[in-house]
């Protein structure tokens, strides 16, 4: 395996920095450090634009097909422009949680949903402090979910934890393993 990009990963790095620089919003951004609940839209259309919400996700599903090397890319650029949008939780995090479930018929609807940006996700992993639990308390069981997430509430919208766009779809990481 190399560590040296390849010429369509560089001109991904390339273009993306491009993009980015040409639309960046300085004072927008800044606006949306002290400002709860809002996302920088002009930075979501211009990854849907670009197919940048697609990156992750099969062809076969309305993705672009590319891998996680190409989507650290974007990110990559989208770090050094602090970009102000849900890109990598809505764009590879629900995706992969999506593609790696046995639910066909949520990956018909939401995988071309999520790679035109017209949905946006939210996944919910963490327990108490652990980012990422081994084996959840968090469990399913005849399509019900029990236990708690940390930022799941028992209702829906969980306003008081969420700052960013409500999401079309979330997933939730749970045990179906008693």
């Amino acid at each position: 395996m190399s560590i040296l990009l390849n010429d369509e990963q560089q001109a991904i790095l390339t273009e993306s920095a491009r993009v980015l620089a040409s639309r960046s919003d300085l004072p927008r951004l800044l606006d949306l450090v002290e400002t709860t609940g809002e996302w920088d839209r002009g930075f979501w259309l211009t990854a849907v634009e670009q197919e940048w919400s697609a990156i992750g996700i099969p062809e076969a599903q309305g993705g672009v097909g590319l891998g996680l090397m190409e989507l650290g890319l974007v990110a990559q650029t989208c770090g050094v422009d602090t970009a102000g949008a849900p890109f990598l939780t809505s764009c590879y995090a629900a995706a992969v949680a999506l593609l790696g479930c046995d639910d066909d018929e949520s990956k018909s609807i939401w995988l071309p949903r999520l790679a035109d940006g017209s949905a946006i996700a939210a996944i919910a992993f963490a327990e108490g402090q652990q980012p990422l639990a081994i084996r959840p308390t968090t469990a399913v069981s005849a399509a019900r979910v029990s236990g708690a997430k940390e930022g799941v509430p028992g209702g829906w919208p969980p306003t008081w934890c969420w700052s960013g766009p409500l999401p079309g779809m979330s997933r939730v990481l749970a045990s179906s393993r008693g």
